[in-house]
């Protein structure tokens, strides 16, 4: 019988300006399960146990727009 499939994963990735690239440390990334995390140096975040599906993901920072992205 075949195992059923997992219901969370996680998400992770890196927050950079929109111009040059440069990674954001300290920015906070939302899912729209309201889970988050906090970016460390190099912009890096992880959010485990996500529940499984499309998630909406927004990153937002002192002195920048949020911008939000598809997961």
């Amino acid at each position: 019988m075949p195992s059923a499939p997992p219901t969370t994963g996680s998400i992770s990735g890196t927050v950079t300006k929109a111009a040059g690239g440069a990674s954001i440390a300290g920015a906070t990334v939302e899912t729209d399960t309201g889970q988050s995390a906090t970016t460390v140096a190099g912009g890096i975040y992880s959010i485990d146990n996500v529940p499984t599906g499309s998630r909406t993901v927004t990153a937002s920072a002192d002195g920048f727009m949020p911008a939000n992205g598809n997961a």
